[in-house]
């Protein structure tokens, strides 16, 4: 008999239900500002690395606010 291992983040990288729905409040919120949303939205640091936030916005091609979602699940 198997025991089934707990998966630490059954919905990866795009999160929970609840991280989701935060994010297309953010995406209405920038969108409604003006702004052209983009989610997932890949900064590339001065070492070379990349981080990625939920959400960015930018208005004539210039990043204006990025916004990053923590949900408490427990």
């Amino acid at each position: 008999m198997s025991e089934q291992k707990k998966i630490p983040n059954p919905d990866g990288r795009k999160g929970c239900e609840a991280h989701r729905n935060l994010i297309e409040k953010i995406v209405d919120y920038l969108t409604k500002k003006g702004f052209r949303p983009s989610r997932e939205h890949r900064i590339k640091l001065n070492n070379g690395n990349s981080r990625y936030v939920d959400v960015a916005g930018t208005l004539d091609e210039n990043l204006v606010e990025l916004h990053q979602v923590g949900v408490q699940t427990q």
